[in-house]
């Protein structure tokens, strides 16, 4: 806690002169608590610096389907990672809870992306929100010509 003295007030508890505290001549001093900022913001940088957490700029119509594409490398093509990001945004999209989505995550990907499963379902609505916002706006742009 720290002290701060104001001008306009008094050295009495704000009941003293309640409601018109401030019209008072005399110092008043308010203790205000402090609290450990520095704990949070670093708390909030180390959050944000791990590897799982994915900023909603960097997601686009088609980010799911590089991130499966730079996870699986060269054993896989595009049309089938195009296939496979379909329905891990479709299962992500899903309103069943962590765990069922975890469990579809680990048999469309297979257990050996695990890591991939984590930072897909830390990230769970942010990719399908971005996602979907992404493609929105690249079919209201003409990008995309469906029957």
């Amino acid at each position: 806690m720290f002290v701060v003295s104001i001008a306009l007030g008094c050295t009495s508890p704000p009941s003293c002169c309640s409601p018109f505290h401030f019209l008072c001549a005399r110092t008043c001093q308010i203790s205000i608590p402090t609290y450990d900022l520095s704990f949070r913001l670093n708390n909030l940088t180390d959050r944000m610096s791990t590897p799982f957490l994915v900023h909603p700029q960097e997601i686009d119509a088609y980010w799911l389907q590089r991130r499966i594409g730079r996870a699986y490398g060269d054993a896989i093509d595009a049309p089938r990672a195009q296939q496979l990001a379909e329905e891990v945004l479709a299962t992500l999209a899903s309103a069943t809870d962590s765990r069922a989505v975890e469990n579809e995550l680990v048999l469309a990907l297979g257990f050996e992306q695990f890591e991939l499963i984590k930072e897909l379902l830390r990230n769970r609505l942010k990719i399908v929100w971005c996602t979907r916002l992404s493609r929105t706006q690249v079919w209201l742009e003409g990008g995309v010509h469906e029957c």
